[in-house]
């Protein structure tokens, strides 16, 4: 009987090296060449100061940055209609290195817009607090989509 659980046990020992041993294999082959070509770094330009003629082409993206501190209720919105040359894209609040210490410290905002058809574009925007008109200043970018 030993003899029957020596063999069974030199038996479910092989099992398991071939087991594993075939759990390590692929059926996906590795192409010998690539299959698509490096592409070039795209830079987005950013914008932080008001009343500045921007020029970006049909598809181009680029970024308004602008002061803001979201520890005192203010934040930057869009106030006037956009017109269909441009679109937004995103906008984040990004706070400075020094807030997580410093009670108070600001940080900005990128707004993020894409020319998508040539023409022109008005960007207005105003520094307005939550759950009131109070302005804390304004902001006009001058778009030209080629």
């Amino acid at each position: 009987m030993k003899k029957y659980v020596g063999i069974a046990v030199v038996l479910m020992a092989i099992l398991l090296v071939v087991a594993a041993v075939a759990g390590c294999g692929s059926s996906k082959t590795t192409p010998t060449s690539p299959t698509t070509t490096p592409t070039k770094k795209t830079t987005i330009k950013i914008y932080t100061e008001a009343n500045k003629n921007i020029t970006v082409k049909v598809g181009q993206t680029f970024i308004i940055q602008l002061k803001s501190n979201a520890t005192t209720g203010y934040q930057w919105q869009i106030t006037g209609p956009l017109s269909p040359a441009v679109v937004k894209v995103a906008n984040v609040y990004v706070p400075s290195k020094t807030s997580s210490t410093t009670v108070g410290s600001g940080g900005v905002e990128n707004w993020t817009f894409k020319g998508v058809s040539a023409g022109q574009a008005l960007i207005q925007m105003e520094y307005l607090q939550a759950g009131s008109n109070t302005n804390g200043g304004t902001a006009n970018f001058n778009v030209t989509v080629k």
